[in-house]
């Protein structure tokens, strides 16, 4: 700590912004400062870079009228800094319209209307020699990052919005209270002025109701594009005024460097690129922030201040943005492909992702092979990965980085640079490893992390966070720094002309590192010692095969895929020994080598007529022929002592003896083959030797360690876990014998199952020690307890950590103690691996508890089913071959399945989860290049996008969704195998389904005696039966069928947390439980409220058809004919006949009758889902065109009158009759009765609504109505309140599909209560769902509503929904 004292201050240590004294690479520069990482191109495969952050600046920056503010800064040697910026998402592309030609004005203004409908007015000075355009529109927030931006315009978007709402809720407010203040006494209020105050309040409602569906879509920017005779061309209209004549006009980054303002305000930024010969705009702009600190390290350049400095200052940088805005941020299968083209087209040095998850499999994978084939071997370009921030547990490297050969895998380290300029530390602390920098070995024994860099920087970062530089940490800064420090070596072996490749690279760096104590011999880069070694071993690039038939290859040039064979099952990585069984015996493997040849990226090997392509790689190989001497670094490990090699693959056996090793520890050696003519370069191939033995615990199925702590200290142990436990008590106690600084520490493990994610049964916890100190309080004992589910039989790999900067030391005692219940069902044993199934077809199924471990003296259990899930299967089925963007490098199409389901959501709000089970959870080990699930509601609207992950989302309103299920291969015929794949849907109930547990069996039936607490003995059976006898039905919207999912808990009371056992219930047939009443049998029928077709009934259920004569049966079939098509029959004439006809020759008393009223009141008035008021508008008054007119009207009426009337003569109350019929037993003859009753309930119904209708029109044309209803002189008001009145009662509590809330809305609109129309229709759209039958009526209420706002004059909701309609209602559904 630096005292003020009258001397200087301590200089800021400047060198540990950017760490690269302890890597060698500051040295380096200053030794060769033309080598610092000029002359080579670095793909960074990350969020995208700010083409402006602080010293990256290398674009030129377009202002209105494509003015040129400033050129951004270049490299070292005055190239431009990033030289292509792509979206290989996908997620910035907006699809351009066929070409259009602008309008022209007599003042010369030109004109063309957007897609979002405004009109956009554009420069003449633009060159557009076809005087065409297209036209696209974008989303602003589809373009923005989550962090920062969003959050704020969303935020203060609202709050000038709401500002608007509130002066208008203020006006009402107030007008009521002006009300209120003139009419003091309620009961007093005349029938007007209650009308009045009703209103007003209505008003008030409505607003309050606004506001609830009030959600920012952002603004929408329109784009338009055209060629101008070399180049496309777009501007955006980032100012969503329509004005582009400013605006600059923009090309391909890579042609001219452009790039400009997206927001101004928060100096964000955007370039272009186009595909697809103009059919495609990509807007590129960044996902996030992470990409550009990863760019600082590598290669900003600060030209007035060094220490501001990337590590390779010279190199420049290609920008390919990989994490999609669609799915967090995620990186995709798709955005993979394109990144590995463009860095193949720019033909890039070295490329640098600091991306990754966890694999199942690792090495493997459709682009982890298109990565190891043609970027790295075929095209040689250097590829560096973080290895993930998943430690300090072993084996917790991600992918690609940690487990894929030929990928250089980075760990992150800290150093004291680092430390003092970036940590603020007040003590020093021991260099290391980050603590939470992953570990190997791989799962297949690959060390998994191949070199060590520092993992922390000071360094630029994205001008709109509002900060210049950060410090970030993480493998994904290990990564970049290292690549940083290859750039130095390739930038002076290109200016030496000495060849180099991913493999002599990657040789250099591992034999040259500093030992830093890893357990698994990983070192820290050392550039000058790289140097050194390229130097002592390169080739110029004269003599090299690329140049001439070559007689003789670079050994540099030559990898090795090392094949570990055992039980005649082979994988590539290493020998990695973790079970029980493997490490207590001697273990004998079989070694297979087979060298890796380079191939030449020039040669095209499918198109070789005279074999010259072939020929030279052909003497490449065959020129390879080595004597290699064998070591091994370690006693227990045997190998032959030599090996020949050539260039086909050989095999050698090694045995390891684990017998005598320390149980609960890592043991590490290697095999290494050494060249016999060359060994001093070091080995040409090794193979890593990895053992955790496990421990066994005693009998008391405990361990208990103790163990000092001190910063960066990592206390490991293997444990072997008891074949019966399912869980594991982790308790920690601190005894400090002296006061110590407060400490975190990491509480880590994991069990590796095999072809499963490194995190499938991994734990980790981060606490806090702070006995002996002022944070403590009291006592210098201190316990944590932990409690983590475990795989019995299998071993746990725990690790205890104190942070690496936490400073003080610690003494802990780790005590394990397994326990847990087991679950046998079906006689087979179930450890949580294995689910729980359960047939609800039985009446009980058993499960017998058992404790193989110690007596459990209390124990419980329960069952709940808290999730449903059912399956679709696919509605329409798409393959088609991609565009030009999407190939493999080989330049093979890709081809898409597109997938498109049906689900329906029964209650809003619904929380689902949609799997694919093909290709959900695999990314980089996937067996397909990409899939996507995109939903969207009735009108198209999109709702939520999910890549390989399942994600739970949210169905906002109940009724119908699309799914499109996007998958992506260079094999069609792979894609035609999932062509019947079924989408499983799974649903949170709304509350937990409860399944009743009982001791016995007997005790299922009689409903009693729920098992409650009790106590296992060790090795005892205890068995409990689950009931299907549910107390309550399913819930109705569950199919006889499902599928539901929960747990079974079984809680030893001694512990906190429960084991848990995955549950599958399979519903019963009937939908109901063992013993339930059939609900279809038990249920009688709604009234019939739908507006569809009558179905025909039988004339007289009375008579036989048989007894009626045949000319009659055929009359009254020709009659049935000429029904069901008089609202099909185009002319009027022929109409018009057809009803006269049917007058005369259909009895008034007949079902027959009633429909033929029906058909009658259709033919005037057809479409009864759309808006009364709006309906005749423009249309004359032809009878037969089925849209209600005016001049019908009264006609109508008559109809409906006479429908009503012969259709309830036989019974006056028909609700009450079927009421009445419901309750006898369910006689065919009574079923039919019932139906004949509701279709006649049906006739009422529709005749009420045509009636009401009719009455809307007339009233508000003026017209008298009185002449169309006998004995009638009220006024077509109170007629429509009257008949509405009689249309609810008809109905009772369920309107069905009939619109009754327009008529509701028009009454009000007639009687000058605008706030009560708007009232109706807010509660129709709430509580009606949106489906694909209903959808243009829902519309027609949507826009009818913002008629109404106009009318109320509430300019704010009327823009708003006008703004959110291209959002809410878009013409196509998104693209993938």
């Amino acid at each position: 700590m630096a005292i003020l004292d009258g001397n200087p201050l301590t200089p800021f240590p400047v060198n540990g912004l950017m760490p690269t004294e302890d890597t060698q690479a500051s040295a380096f520069i200053k030794k060769y400062p033309e080598y610092d990482g000029r002359n080579t191109v670095v793909a960074v495969l990350d969020t995208g870079i700010d083409p402006m952050a602080e010293n990256l600046q290398a674009s030129i920056l377009l202002c209105p009228r494509s003015s040129v503010s400033g050129i951004a800064l270049v490299t070292t040697d005055g190239k431009p800094k990033i030289i292509d910026m792509i979206d290989c998402t996908g997620a910035g592309d907006v699809s351009m319209s066929k070409p259009k030609t602008a309008a022209v004005a007599d003042n010369g203004t030109i004109t063309v209307t957007g897609l979002s409908g405004r009109t956009l007015t554009l420069s003449k000075d633009w060159k557009n020699p076809s005087s065409e355009f297209r036209l696209g529109m974008k989303f602003l927030y589809d373009l923005l990052p989550s962090d920062g931006i969003r959050p704020t315009l969303v935020s203060e978007r609202r709050k000038s919005f709401m500002k608007k709402h509130q002066a208008i809720l203020d006006n009402v407010e107030r007008e009521l209270a002006k009300f209120n203040e003139e009419h003091p006494k309620e009961s007093d209020l005349s029938e007007a002025d209650q009308a009045k105050r009703d209103d007003i309040i209505a008003r008030k409602k409505s607003l309050n109701e606004l506001v609830k569906e009030y959600v920012d879509r952002g603004p929408v920017l329109d784009c338009i594009s055209f060629h101008d005779g070399e180049n496309w061309r777009a501007v955006v209209d980032t100012t969503t005024d329509g004005d582009l004549r400013d605006l600059p006009l923009m090309t391909d980054y890579s042609k001219e460097h452009q790039v400009t303002h997206l927001l101004k305000r928060f100096e964000f930024y955007y370039s272009v690129n186009f595909y697809d010969d103009g059919d495609v705009l990509s807007i590129v702009t960044v996902v996030g922030s992470h990409s550009t600190h990863v760019a600082g390290i590598i290669g900003a350049h600060d030209p007035n201040d060094s220490a501001m400095n990337g590590v390779a200052p010279g190199a420049q940088l290609i920008s390919l943005k990989i994490g999609d805005n669609r799915v967090s941020s995620l990186e995709t299968g798709p955005a993979l492909t394109r990144a590995s083209n463009a860095i193949i087209k720019h033909k890039a040095d070295l490329a640098n992702m600091s991306f990754g998850e966890s694999a199942a499999t690792p090495n493997h994978g459709f682009w982890v092979s298109l990565l190891k084939k043609y970027v790295i071997r075929t095209h040689r370009c250097i590829f560096v990965s973080s290895a993930g921030n998943e430690g300090p547990a072993f084996s917790t490297v991600g992918a690609p980085g940690g487990t894929t050969e030929d990928v250089i895998g980075v760990g992150a380290y800290v150093g004291h640079a680092q430390m003092e300029a970036e940590y603020a530390l007040m003590e020093p602390v021991p260099e290391t490893m980050f603590t939470w920098s992953s570990r190997g070995p791989s799962p297949v024994g690959y060390r998994g992390v191949d070199i060590y860099a520092p993992g922390s920087a000071i360094t630029s970062y994205p001008r709109y966070t509002k900060q210049k530089y950060i410090r970030i940490n993480g493998t994904s800064m290990s990564s970049p720094n290292l690549c940083g420090c290859l750039a130095l070596l390739i930038s002076g072996m290109k200016a030496k002309g000495l060849q180099y490749s991913p493999y002599s690279i990657r040789s250099a760096i591992t034999n040259t590192s500093k030992p830093i104590g890893d357990p698994i011999n990983v070192g820290f880069v050392q550039v000058d010692n790289a140097w050194s070694y390229l130097n002592k071993y390169g080739v110029p690039v004269e003599s090299g095969p690329e140049k001439s038939l070559a007689t003789a290859i670079n050994d540099q040039d030559v990898a090795y895929k090392i094949s570990i064979t055992e039980g005649g099952i082979s994988q590539v990585g290493g020998v990695y020994m973790r079970s029980l069984e493997e490490c207590s015996f001697t273990q004998t493997r079989t070694v297979t080598i087979t060298p890796k040849f380079l191939m030449d990226p020039d040669a095209d090997y499918d198109v070789d007529v005279n074999g010259t392509n072939g020929q030279s790689q052909h003497l490449s190989e065959l020129s390879f022929d080595k004597r290699i001497v064998i070591v091994t670094t370690q006693s227990w490990i045997k190998a032959p002592d030599f090996f020949h090699l050539n260039a086909k693959a050989k095999t050698f056996n090694m045995q390891v003896n684990p017998k005598d090793l320390e149980v609960g520890s890592l043991h590490y050696g290697e095999i290494r083959g050494f060249d016999s003519s060359n060994p001093d370069r070091g080995p040409l191939f090794t193979i890593p030797v990895t053992v955790l033995k496990p421990e066994v615990p005693g009998s008391s199925c405990a361990v208990t360690y103790n163990s000092d702590f001190y910063p960066g200290k990592i206390f490991r142990k293997f444990i072997q876990v008891p074949e019966s436990a399912t869980i594991a008590h982790i308790k920690i106690t601190n005894y400090n014998s002296q006061e110590s600084t407060p400490a975190a520490f990491y509480i880590f493990g994991n069990q590796i199952h095999p072809q499963r994610r490194h995190n499938y049964s991994s734990f980790r916890y981060r606490t806090g020690f702070s006995s002996g100190s002022s944070g403590s309080g009291e006592g210098l004992v201190e316990v944590k307890n932990f409690i983590i589910k475990v795989t019995g039989g299998m071993p746990l790999d725990l690790a205890v950590a104190q942070f690496w900067s936490e400073v003080g030391n610690h003494t802990l005692e780790v005590k394990v103690v397994f326990d847990g219940v087991s679950v046998l069902s079906a006689s087979k044993s179930n450890n949580g691996e294995s689910p729980i199934f359960i047939d609800g077809h039985s009446a009980s199924s058993r499960l017998d508890l058992q404790s193989l471990i110690r007596r459990i003296p209390r124990a419980s259990i329960s069952a709940k089913l808290t999730t449903n899930r059912h399956h679709v299967f696919p509605k329409k089925v798409e393959t088609s071959p991609l565009n030009e963007r999407d190939v493999i490098p080989n330049g093979t199409r890709l081809y898409e399945l597109v997938l498109t389901y049906q689900i329906t959501a029964t209650n809003p709000g619904a929380k689902v989860t949609l799997i694919f089970s093909p290709c959900d959870n695999y990314l980089y080990d996937s067996w397909f290049e990409g899939k996507m699930i995109q939903v969207y509601d009735a009108n198209k609207k999109i709702i939520a996008a999910q890549t390989i992950y399942p994600k739970q989302i949210i169905l906002p309103k109940k009724g119908d969704y699309t799914v499109h299920v996007q998958v992506r291969h260079s094999s069609m015929t792979e894609l035609e195998k999932l062509r019947s794949s079924p989408l499983f849907v799974d649903t949170d109930l709304d509350k937990p389904l409860v399944l009743p547990i009982r001791p016995s069996f007997n005790r299922v039936f009689t409903n009693s005696g729920a098992k409650s607490d009790f106590s296992i003995e060790k090795g005892a059976i205890v068995p409990v039966f689950v009931s299907s006898l549910l107390q309550n039905p399913l819930p109705k919207d569950i199919k006889a069928g499902d599928l539901y999912i929960g747990n079974v808990s079984v809680l030893d009371n001694r512990y906190r947390d429960p084991n848990n056992f995955t549950l599958y219930w399979l519903a019963p047939a009937n939908g109901g439980g063992i013993g339930a009443t059939n609900e279809k049998e038990a249920t009688v029928s709604s009234v019939a409220s739908s507006s569809g077709d009558l179905k025909k009934l039988p004339e007289d259920s009375s008579s036989s058809t048989e007894s009626k004569d045949e000319l009659q049966e055929l009359e009254n079939k020709v009659n049935d004919l000429k029904i069901d098509t008089i609202t099909k029959i185009k002319d009027e004439k022929v109409q018009k006949s057809i009803i006269d006809q049917l007058n005369k020759s259909l009895k008034k008393d007949s079902e027959s009758y009633l429909r033929f009223l029906k058909q009658q009141m259709a033919v005037l008035d057809k479409n009864t889902q759309v808006d009364p008021l709006a309906s005749s508008d423009g249309n004359e008054a032809k009878p037969n065109n089925g849209i209600l007119n005016v001049e019908v009207a009264p006609e109508l009426i008559k109809l409906a009158e006479k429908a009503i009337e012969s259709a309830s003569k036989a019974d006056t109350h028909i609700p009450t009759k079927i009421k009445e019929l419901g309750l006898k037993s369910q006689t065919p003859q009574v079923k039919e009765e019932i139906k004949k009753l509701e279709e006649r309930q049906s006739i009422i119904n529709t005749a009420l609504v045509h009636k009401c209708r009719a009455l809307v029109l007339l009233a508000n044309s003026g017209k008298d109505a009185t002449s169309s209803i006998a004995s009638s002189s009220k006024s077509n008001i109170d007629l429509l309140e009257e008949t509405l009145a009689k249309l609810k009662v008809s109905l009772g509590a369920n309107s069905g599909d009939l619109p009754i809330h327009y008529i509701e809305s028009a009454l009000s609109q007639l009687k000058g209560q605008n706030g009560s129309a708007l009232l109706q229709l807010n509660k129709w759209l709430a509580s009606r769902p949106l489906n694909n039958s209903n959808k243009s009526r829902y519309n027609d209420v949507w826009d009818k509503r913002v008629d109404l706002l106009k009318a109320l004059d509430w300019k704010c909701w009327v823009d708003y929904f006008n703004e959110t309609k291209i959002f809410e209602r878009p013409s196509s559904f998104r693209q993938f």
